[in-house]
């Protein structure tokens, strides 16, 4: 089913949260995600190797009308070159509240994946 249809299958719903986990297949509905933007208050998604997709995912970013409020590393996931973990979680909202302007990743609300596994600790760029 495409984005679309369960969009207007829930017209009346709108504008909504949408929790995005399609296990890889996230990559092929970006464009959607971008185009019916206003339909969505925020967007929880994971995300598959990202050290493959990391344009797609930096497009994303850049085009999408909200803010990037959060980050997770999924911690069984592997780390690939250059420390970029293969699987994250991303959150967006459209009128985050600033609640501090202190981050500390992982956030103390933040869960394992996998308990058995340390939490990824991530590693920023300033670009």
């Amino acid at each position: 089913m495409s984005l679309k249809k369960i969009l207007e299958d829930r017209k009346n719903e709108l504008p909504a949260f949408i929790k995005i986990d399609i296990e890889g297949s996230e990559y092929r509905i970006f464009e959607e995600i971008l185009l019916y933007q206003n339909s969505f208050t925020g967007i929880g998604i994971e995300l598959h190797d990202v050290d493959i997709h990391i344009e797609k995912i930096k497009n994303l970013i850049r085009n999408l009308d909200m803010k990037l409020v959060h980050i997770h590393g999924q911690n069984p996931a592997h780390i690939a070159k250059n420390n970029i973990p293969t699987q994250i979680e991303l959150t967006f909202a459209r009128n985050p509240e600033i609640i501090s302007s202190n981050v500390k990743l992982p956030h103390r609300l933040d869960q394992p994946a996998n308990p058995s596994f340390k939490e990824t600790k991530l590693i920023f760029e300033n670009k």
